[in-house]
């Protein structure tokens, strides 16, 4: 049964039209054309982004402490 249920998303759904799932849609397509784009894949690649952009922050010594405060550290 599933009246009353709700459901709540971290990301877009793979058929939004949205910027952001455009952008990884292309990125996506362009080094792995033969992948299946579904929500999972957009939960992976956000975690990627995420962690791709929090290193980036940290600098290049990076150490467990600076990853943290780096994520803490951004804003949406």
């Amino acid at each position: 049964q599933t009246e009353g249920l709700m459901f709540a998303s971290e990301v877009e759904s793979q058929f939004a039209d949205a910027p952001g799932i455009k952008e990884a849609l292309a990125t996506v397509r362009k080094y792995f054309p033969d992948s299946i784009v579904d929500y999972n894949m957009l939960i992976g690649y956000a975690n990627g982004i995420l962690a791709t952009k929090a290193l980036e922050m940290a600098g290049r010594d990076v150490t467990r402490d600076k990853f943290v405060h780096a994520i803490e550290s951004m804003s949406s």
